[in-house]
């Protein structure tokens, strides 16, 4: 009947409400990327997506997400980079409003699929840094990366991802870049996948990052060596049914020791025995209880004044009374022909057997006896 209810908690789902940058500052920020309110980065990045964009909200497992670290490639402020540096990834480019005419003469090069929606154009080494899974940090899996553009007049349309600077965009907004970059849970591949082409809400992927931010400020990327910069995107582990826990204890420990100082523990209540005890129920009983008992293994001797044995309680004797196996033994304030004792004073020697003995004084005061039938 006695225990211990144990209540196992863990995270909230998605990431950690902050991100790691590597190298020699921070490339990204939030500010005027935070409007989609994520749970991390200060509500630039995070994994719950939200239901406006994606018909009901993240369809990818909580329990699946994964630490992934950006290493970025060398770009300069005016987004330029190399296409053979080897952190630049082939992506999935989609576009918003690619059914309107191009809001900028510049954009029409860059808008192949006229088709509505969040629609898919190209497929092409236009990402200038490459994902990984890294949850076993020994050996990374390289991740598919994806990217959106916006048709709008306060659009970045250029065919890369190369996000805007915070001073100039806000990029939650309809009439801003939202150069968004979603992080999938698949293996890089530089092949196209037909099943990502198409509208970006529409397909079921197993996207678990989506990010919003900006750059900070004009910032470059990677300026001394490629790889230098790297942002470390942090999952939170929540707890699954898959999850097994197992809990142990120590046995207790019974030895000598432990039993020796338990012994200076043991009393006697109620001291002195004034005509009652709350233990109890009915008017011709007396209970004088023995604490802090060994559950077996203890002798009770009971001597009056002249060093008389009045009673012995032993573990046959607790084993009637129902105290065997508990930290208590009782006694009646009977002597051994079962006859109440007198008023007086008591000697009480507890020994336990391979331990040692207590010696107590107990004082009994009888209350006045009216029989009921004589």
């Amino acid at each position: 009947i006695d225990g211990v209810k144990v209540y196992v908690t863990g995270p909230p789902p998605g990431m950690k409400d902050w991100a790691i940058p590597e190298g020699s500052t921070r490339r990204f920020t939030w500010a005027g990327a935070d409007g989609l309110h994520f749970e991390g980065f200060n509500g630039a990045m995070g994994w719950e997506q939200p239901s406006s964009y994606f018909g009901g909200g993240p369809r990818y497992p909580a329990g699946n997400l994964k630490n992934v670290q950006l290493v970025l490639a060398t770009v300069d402020a005016a987004g330029n980079f190399s296409q053979e540096d080897p952190n630049v990834s082939y992506g999935y480019r989609y576009m918003r409003g690619a059914a309107n005419p191009p809001a900028l003469p510049e954009f029409a090069p860059f808008i192949i699929n006229v088709v509505g929606g969040y629609s898919f154009q190209e497929f092409a080494k236009n990402v200038p840094l490459a994902a990984y899974d890294v949850e076993d940090p020994a050996n990374p899996r390289r991740l598919v990366v994806m990217f959106l553009e916006n048709n709008v007049a306060g659009g970045l349309v250029t065919g890369t991802y190369f996000p805007g600077s915070n001073a100039a965009y806000d990029n939650t907004a309809s009439t801003g870049p939202r150069e968004w970059l979603f992080i999938v849970d698949a293996d890089y591949s530089e092949t196209v996948n037909p099943e990502y082409q198409g509208d970006l809400t529409a397909l079921d992927l197993p996207i678990m990052w989506w990010l919003t931010v900006n750059r900070r400020g004009d910032a470059v990327f990677s300026p001394e060596a490629t790889g230098q910069d790297k942002l470390n995107i942090i999952a939170n582990h929540i707890n699954t049914s898959n999850d097994v826990y197992e809990i142990t204890t120590p046995a207790a420990d019974r030895g000598v020791a432990v039993a020796q100082e338990q012994l200076d523990m043991i009393n006697v209540v109620p001291n002195p025995y004034w005509a009652w005890s709350a233990n109890e129920t009915q008017p011709t009983t007396r209970i004088i209880r023995f604490t802090h008992m060994p559950e077996s293994g203890a002798t009770v001797r009971i001597f009056d004044l002249a060093g008389n044995l009045v009673r012995a309680i032993t573990d046959a004797d607790r084993e009637a009374q129902g105290s065997l196996g508990t930290a208590f033994a009782e006694w009646d304030a009977r002597n051994a022909s079962d006859v109440p004792v007198a008023s007086g004073m008591y000697i009480v020697h507890v020994t336990i057997k391979d331990v040692g003995e207590k010696i107590l004084k107990l004082a009994i005061i009888n209350r006045e006896e009216r029989l009921l039938y004589y």
